[in-house]
């Protein structure tokens, strides 16, 4: 599994404490927002868990997320961050990706 940090890493102190997602699989830090939709799907385009905290992920992004299974948003507020409505979707049946 791909654990992706799309822009979080400048919130992490201490790198250690991720050390117990490692059993999970590989983990992808990044800081900083992506400036782009190919850069959000350059750095998490084969995760199945992408955690965010201030990149705004629209619908277009998450269609080229295929691989995505859990978005995890880092702070509060998320339905200012994410098309909440949208993700849930991709979840129900038929899906969206269906």
């Amino acid at each position: 599994m791909i654990i992706c940090m799309l822009d979080a890493g400048q919130f992490i102190e201490k790198p250690e404490f991720l050390e117990p997602l490692k059993q999970y699989g590989e983990i992808r830090i990044f800081s900083g927002m992506p400036k782009s939709v190919d850069e959000v799907v350059a750095r998490a385009g084969d995760a199945e868990v992408v955690a965010f905290a201030v990149t705004q992920l629209t619908h277009e992004m998450i269609d080229r997320l295929p691989k995505l299974k859990i978005l995890q948003f880092i702070g509060t507020g998320m339905w200012n961050f994410v098309d909440v409505d949208y993700a849930c979707l991709l979840y129900t049946s038929p899906s969206p990706r269906d």
